[in-house]
């Protein structure tokens, strides 16, 4: 019987050295699992990333077109279609009216001198309003059909047909009018 329990023996010693080979197996196999997801979620986490960074490209891409082609009149004309009447009827003076729009061009300001085409385009006029007093009074802007006390007024200044009193200055007489302006 000897023989018999040298085999069961052995059987053992080879049962217990498979199961720590396949133990060895299993963690390596598991081992190996591991890494091949740890490089799935790595591949999977840079093409989001990816895709998130093309996003953003595509996103201010179109905002730079969308931006390009809000030209200044169609950004006046929106700021002032959702004005309230009380602001509509009001003047308003160039800084406030500036503040509001933003340049053709992005992270820049609506230039002075388009605002003022724009302005003038949309029948808007230059007025000077007085302020509390006589003495104090600023340059704003009127809307069409926005009536001031100064509108009935006459002019301080000198009208384009008229040459300003005092003595005429070196070249000025290149911008006088004709003397057949005056009859």
């Amino acid at each position: 019987m000897s023989y018999l329990s040298d085999w069961l023996q052995q059987l053992q010693i080879d049962g217990a050295e498979d199961a720590e080979r396949v133990a060895r197996e299993r963690a390596a196999e598991a081992e190996k699992q591991r890494r091949q997801q740890r490089r799935r979620d790595a591949r999977t986490a840079q093409a989001l990333r990816g895709a998130a960074r093309k996003a953003r490209t595509t996103l201010r891409r179109v905002e730079a077109e969308r931006y390009r082609a809000d030209t200044l009149a169609s950004q006046f004309q929106r700021w002032w279609a959702v004005q309230p009447v009380a602001t509509r009827m009001r003047p308003h003076t160039f800084s406030e009216i500036k503040a509001q729009l933003h340049g053709v061009t992005a992270g820049k300001t609506a230039g002075n001198t388009a605002l003022v085409a724009v302005l003038r385009a949309a029948g808007w006029r230059k007025a000077r309003v007085w302020i509390d007093s006589p003495d104090k009074s600023r340059r704003q802007w009127l809307p069409p059909g926005v009536v001031t006390e100064s509108d009935d007024k006459p002019s301080k200044g000198p009208t384009p047909v008229k040459r300003p009193r005092g003595r005429p200055r070196k070249f000025d007489h290149a911008s006088l009018p004709h003397a057949d302006d005056y009859l």
